[in-house]
């Protein structure tokens, strides 16, 4: 079974998931934390969350070069992602979604961008000092792209007036999965706007160090945080 093969007994993915909990109860301390299920989801499903069980399908996570993923023609840029040091990261992705569900009565750009960079930064929070490019499943030539073109994004998305679009096919250019961000070059990454939005967050946080992560987590008004993070780019 080539999943025991990458998922040997022992391996190191049980302390990882282990210190982002720990990280967790620190930052939740009455909280209980998520049991996590490790299964064989026959190349159907990921991740999923019920009630207080997170399912990782870990045949979704046998290495980005792994050839079943080449058979099943799934396309490089998802392929990129299913390395099995992302595992951890996209459990607590998971948990922090089940926590913190989108508050969609104002759904735009705007506020995906800013939800999304919310548990990216929660994620962050839970493992500090991971990887930003594992965290986003970008190459280096895409992260540095993305830092480079800061500017010029936020004011494609400023003059094009596509920050309060809720028009569902431009929220989903900007933030979902793809080989790159079709409003910017083909040099950018796809869900680059979610980057950008974790970077607001960042600069949130960073403005109003006394809030908890529950606190930044918890404030539903994505317009809010932007014009308090006075993020500049």
């Amino acid at each position: 079974e080539y999943t025991q093969q990458v998922y040997p007994s022992g391996h190191p993915l049980e302390q990882e998931l282990t210190k982002g909990f720990r990280h967790y109860l620190f930052h939740y301390p009455d909280s209980i934390p998520p049991r996590v299920v490790a299964y064989v989801s026959r190349f159907n499903q990921g991740l999923f969350t019920v009630g207080h069980f997170v399912g990782v399908g870990l045949d979704q996570y046998l290495g980005s070069d792994c050839p079943y993923y080449q058979q099943m023609g799934t396309p490089r840029y998802l392929a990129f992602k299913k390395e099995p040091d992302r595992v951890p990261l996209d459990v607590m992705t998971a948990w922090a979604t089940s926590m913190y569900p989108y508050n969609d009565s104002l759904d735009n750009v705007l506020s995906r961008m800013i939800w999304h960079g919310q548990i990216a930064w929660f994620v962050n929070a839970m493992y500090p000092g991971s990887d930003d490019l594992l965290h986003m499943g970008f190459t280096e030539d895409q992260m540095r792209w993305c830092r480079n073109n800061e500017k010029q994004m936020w004011t494609h998305l400023v003059e094009e007036k596509l920050l309060f679009s809720s028009d569902p096919l431009n929220i989903r250019k900007l933030v979902e999965d793809a080989p790159y961000t079709s409003f910017y070059t083909s040099e950018s990454p796809g869900r680059a706007a979610v980057w950008q939005g974790w970077q607001i967050v960042k600069a949130y946080a960073d403005r109003f160090p006394k809030l908890s992560v529950h606190q930044v987590m918890s404030e539903r008004n994505y317009q809010e945080i932007l014009r308090e993070s006075r993020y500049n780019p």
